[in-house]
């Protein structure tokens, strides 16, 4: 395994354990406030929203 093979694999590592290291209640939220999402990206439009 070269350099760069070996740089890639360490920072799938690091991706893996951050992702892994997210506390679920965090995803809980996001779905919790789709709608409210879905709604503002309707009135706007399309347009950009606070989201």
């Amino acid at each position: 395994m070269g350099a760069g093979e070996e740089a890639l694999k360490a920072l799938e590592n690091a991706l893996v354990e951050a992702w892994n290291d997210l506390p679920d209640r965090l995803f809980e939220q996001c779905a919790d406030s789709m709608p409210y999402r879905v709604q503002a990206v309707i009135d706007a439009k399309g347009w950009h929203t606070k989201y």
